[in-house]
């Protein structure tokens, strides 16, 4: 997994490539849309058919484990058609399920019998406060590397702000070479949008410093799906996002907002799926809809930044003065 610069803009924002094995190229900001089992009134196989249209995907290793045995097979082929699959540990499931069963042995059980380009290590929430948090998750991510040795390996991180860029210093500076793809929770980085920014820009810089300083590492935020807060994290240094809201809300393209699941028909939207060119039943329309925006927004900030113009795009929906505090 190799990694460059293709340019930057204002802020910390910079358009990143990725090479993957095989000559798989991910460019860079990107947005995973997550199919999960927790929470979710729709059925996995039925999510996992969206895929089609939509190039990449985070799935949890705990729910393809757990998948009944009657569909797993057919869920395993339609996965291998997907062009990027990240792996995620699955602790998020287990953990708001309570399941004490799942482990590490198990998370790799899945990884022997699926292909995909990125996988997280078995990352560990902070359940109680404890001072040797910073290497115990340091200790946790190199038991995960040691599990797996396949390209694509993303340690995921948890904490407060302080623990956050207390352990990813400490991973950049002892352990430089598994820091090319670092993830964290947005929900992590702070209880207001400022001060996930600020934490964002600060995890940048991070990863940025050193002495293997490398401009191309890239940084994933972990159930970010808010339009307006991908755009300010991406200006503050992140580079990619995945999220349930795909599922849960509908994209208002014009005004970048999340709004109620039943409330498409009150957009102005000409896309394909919108405007009659596609017959989808409610649902599937604005599944559709939100997976055609995500990609489009992707791309759309993705040229604001090759066009070095990402702060008119900004400016739109944020003042002069929040800018200076991030």
């Amino acid at each position: 997994m190799e990694s460059k610069v293709v340019c930057t803009s204002t802020g910390s924002s910079r358009e990143i490539e990725l090479v993957l094995e095989g000559g798989k190229s991910l460019i860079t900001p990107a947005y995973f849309p997550a199919i999960s089992s927790f929470d979710i009134k729709y059925s996995f196989r039925s999510l996992i058919r969206h895929f089609t249209y939509y190039t990449k995907v985070l799935i949890s290793a705990y729910d393809l484990y757990f998948l009944p045995k009657k569909i797993r097979d057919e869920v395993y082929a339609e996965i291998g058609k997907i062009p990027f699959i990240f792996l995620d540990s699955g602790i998020f499931e287990a953990s708001r399920k309570g399941d004490k069963r799942w482990k590490i042995e198990l998370q790799k059980n899945v990884m022997s019998k699926i292909k995909f380009d990125f996988h997280s290590s078995f990352d560990l929430l902070p359940t109680k406060p404890s001072t040797n948090f910073v290497e115990t998750t340091i200790d946790g991510i190199l038991r995960s590397r040691e599990q797996c040795s396949k390209a694509g390996f993303v340690p995921i991180v948890h904490g407060s702000p302080k623990g956050l860029l207390d352990t990813i210093g400490k991973l950049a500076k002892n352990y430089p070479d598994l820091c090319n793809f670092v993830a964290v929770a947005e929900r992590d980085c702070g209880d207001s949008i400022i001060k996930q920014a600020r934490t964002v820009h600060r995890i940048r810089n991070l990863l940025d410093s050193g002495e293997k300083c490398n401009h191309s590492r890239i940084l994933h935020l972990l159930g970010c799906g808010d339009p307006l807060s991908i755009l300010l994290f991406t200006y503050a240094g992140a580079n990619s996002f995945d999220s349930l809201d795909w599922i849960k809300r509908a994209c208002d393209p014009d005004r970048l907002r999340l709004i109620d699941f039943s409330h498409l028909d009150l957009l102005n939207c000409d896309c394909i799926f919108c405007s009659g060119g596609q017959k989808k039943n409610y649902v599937e329309r604005v599944l559709m809809h939100n997976l055609w925006f995500y990609q489009s927004y992707a791309q759309q900030i993705k040229t604001y930044i090759q066009e070095n113009t990402l702060e008119q795009l900004l400016k739109r929906y944020f003042s002069r003065k929040l800018l200076d505090k991030v």
